[in-house]
């Protein structure tokens, strides 16, 4: 990747982060007082993923602002891995949220004979909020052309499970006026569980980008020593990849043939235009 595309993904990743916290704020905001106002655990509980979400679309922010700072002493290899690092403390938040609202939810089914105040009005509040969450998927999936984000990608799968669990909040909400079977309870934990899973994922998913290699890396790997090997015809050329984020990692090309490869430096240059400008190469012996 050149580094005027770097420059630019970053900039889309920080516009897509802040419109996806200004967004999820507002319907945050809103649920979170209907929730209190009417009562219902399950809109409540819908509410607060929303503002798990902008600690997500903060933390992704904050991720990227740093990848924009130049390398340091203390960093040579700069900023990249800050998005991994955003990415784990947002999933510990919504595991968190998830078990404080596994414990509102039962509450709310041991006391379902509490009255839940229902409305119109807030019933079609809450099913505006349904296709502004669809289009900020769209929205990420956008900006994420050239930002090339894992934060923003799994922001992307997020808005649509969070449409469907709106959807769900809106008929638990509407059964209300028929019976007193505590389903906003019962949907409630069912939000909860999903937050907590979700957390967990992206939390396994964060550590192993942090201390190991991704899967987009295996398939790099796996790519260039198919190149080495079939255009440059080096039978024993192994690769190593040490990542420091998605867009700088350095590349190490180990083999008996390194006196060989060093001679010939256009293959190294047909290897940096072919897998991107900011791989390092460095021809190491076996």
């Amino acid at each position: 990747m050149k580094s005027s595309e770097k420059v630019k993904g970053i900039k889309e990743g920080k516009i897509s982060a802040l419109i996806g916290l200004v967004v999820n704020l507002v319907l945050g905001c809103i649920k979170i007082t209907i929730g209190a106002i009417t009562g219902s655990i399950a809109v409540t509980a819908d509410g607060m993923n929303n503002l798990g979400d902008v600690l997500g679309s903060g933390s992704a922010l904050a991720g990227f602002t740093l990848m924009s700072k130049p390398p340091s002493k203390r960093f040579p290899h700069g900023y990249g891995k800050a998005e991994y690092f955003s990415l784990m403390i947002v999933s510990l938040i919504m595991i968190f949220l998830g078990f404080s609202f596994v414990y509102s939810s039962f509450e709310r089914i041991a006391y379902y004979r509490l009255p839940i105040y229902y409305t119109q009005l807030y019933f079609w509040i809450l099913a505006s909020t349904v296709p502004v969450k669809f289009a900020l998927a769209f929205v990420y999936k956008h900006f994420n052309k050239r930002a090339k984000s894992n934060v923003i990608q799994l922001s992307v799968m997020d808005c649509f499970f969070d449409t469907a669990i709106t959807v769900l909040t809106l008929i638990s909400y509407l059964l209300t006026k028929v019976t007193e079977f505590p389903a906003d309870g019962i949907l409630g934990i069912a939000i909860s569980v999903y937050i907590i899973t979700v957390g967990i994922v992206h939390l396994v998913r964060s550590a192993r980008l942090l201390i190991g290699v991704s899967d987009k890396d295996l398939k790099l790997k796996t790519d260039i020593e198919q190149y080495l090997r079939k255009a440059a015809g080096f039978e024993n050329a192994k690769v190593k990849i040490i990542s420091h984020g998605e867009r700088k990692k350095d590349i190490l090309i180990l083999g008996e043939s390194e006196k060989y490869i060093v001679s010939h430096q256009d293959i190294l240059c047909d290897l940096k235009n072919k897998f991107g400008y900011d791989f390092y190469f460095e021809l190491l012996p076996d």
